[in-house]
């Protein structure tokens, strides 16, 4: 087993990113190189209150959260174009 990857801004910033896009925590892990076990270990010390983790741990959930609304509204107006055709 491999050392845990240095926790820095830049991943945290990327990770964000890609979980904006959507994408799982796998996926969003690989994308900046790490496992998703070291993604659920940063995000578990910020949601513990862990400086810098924290922070990250917030912008990743509000990431992850503006996601699933823009995934549910853009459903919704697929299904209300359906109903007016």
């Amino acid at each position: 087993m491999g050392r845990p990857a240095a926790f820095n801004v830049e991943i945290a910033e990327r990770l964000v990113r890609e979980k904006r896009k959507g994408v799982t925590h796998l996926a969003a892990a690989k994308a900046v190189g790490i496992t998703d076990r070291t993604l659920y270990a940063w995000l578990e010390r910020g949601d513990s209150g862990e400086v810098p983790f924290d922070a990250f741990s917030r912008a990743f959930r509000k990431a992850q959260d503006d996601a699933r609304r823009a995934t549910i509204a853009a459903a919704a107006r697929r299904l209300g174009a359906l109903a007016l055709a």
